[in-house]
């Protein structure tokens, strides 16, 4: 099967925190899945800033004419910019403005958000990307 969801955890990152000219590099926090997370039983991440990467979807668009490999999915990925209620929403929309440069930057394009959706306490910004990828597409 066709799948691109952990290229994409795994480019957000690189961009975000390992490359030592990213807007986090060093940082503490996480970028990841619910499960790469570090959430508290209570569903909260542990530490903060944390960029949740969630697949929502990998359907099958397109396959060969015998129907027997997948040659287009749409990937669709909802991020998540957590911070907590000691810095302001906008510390939240700064997290989701670089994910959303790199996520435009692999093709993806947003459908939804960014909408706060901030609780008493946390500060969540969430957004949509989706894209067509064929076999052989690169995300770099």
């Amino acid at each position: 099967m066709l799948t691109v969801r952990t290229l994409v955890n795994s480019r957000l990152s690189q961009k975000l925190i390992k490359d030592t000219n990213a807007p986090y590099h060093g940082s503490t926090g996480k970028v990841g899945e619910v499960l790469g997370m570090s959430s508290s039983s209570s569903g909260l991440p542990t530490f903060f800033p944390t960029l949740s990467v969630v697949s929502l979807g990998e359907e099958q668009a397109y396959n060969d004419i015998e129907h027997k490999t997948q040659n287009v999915i749409l990937s669709t990925i909802e991020l998540k910019a957590f911070t907590d209620k000691t810095s302001t929403v906008s510390a939240a929309r700064n997290v989701m403005n670089y994910a959303g440069d790199v996520m435009i930057s692999m093709g993806y394009e947003m459908f939804f958000g960014p909408q706060d959706m901030s609780t008493s306490e946390y500060n969540c910004v969430v957004a949509r990307f989706r894209r067509y990828v064929g076999s052989g597409d690169s995300l770099y």
